[in-house]
């Protein structure tokens, strides 16, 4: 593996250093077009197409109605553990029942792990199995479905 050094940025307080940063934050580079940042992640690839959904094939996602919480559970080191949940809230719009995904949580201690990811493309999976709408109000799940589009079709208007 060869080592290569990071870009070096022009100095604090130049011009250029200004409009780098301001197109970093907006997303564009010196004639508008949308560029990725040299030091953005790249999604997963592999030589047979795009990123796995689900990086977690052993998680469990468990329907605790009481507290209205979809949790994913895991085995870590031998121990099923709490890994996370998505709060939601049932709701009727017109005689059709609709799911309102209120947030995502997970553990901090699994963070960056494909847990969210794990759970959300759970939660989805059995809604559309079982032929549910659903609406989010979680800045992830709106995240995931801007990169899983698949999704919308079961997605109820707001």
């Amino acid at each position: 593996m060869v080592a290569v050094a990071p870009p070096q940025l022009p100095a604090a307080g130049s011009p250029l250093r200004a409009r780098l940063a301001s197109d970093i934050r907006h997303g564009t580079g010196y004639s508008g077009e949308m560029v990725r940042h040299p030091l953005a992640k790249r999604r997963n690839t592999t030589a047979s197409g795009p990123e796995q959904k689900n990086v977690h094939p052993a998680a469990e996602l468990v329907i605790d109605e009481d507290r209205c919480r979809a949790e994913l559970w895991d085995t870590i080191d031998g121990e099923r553990t709490f890994i996370g949940f998505i709060g939601y809230a049932l709701e009727d719009r017109g005689g059709i029942p609709v799911t309102r995904l209120m947030h995502t949580i997970i553990n901090e201690r699994f963070g960056r792990q494909g847990y969210a990811r794990c759970l959300v493309t759970l939660l989805l999976d059995r809604l559309i199995a079982e032929d549910r709408r659903f609406t989010s109000e979680c800045s992830y799940i709106d995240h995931y479905l801007k990169r899983y589009p698949e999704y919308r079709k079961n997605q109820a208007v707001s």
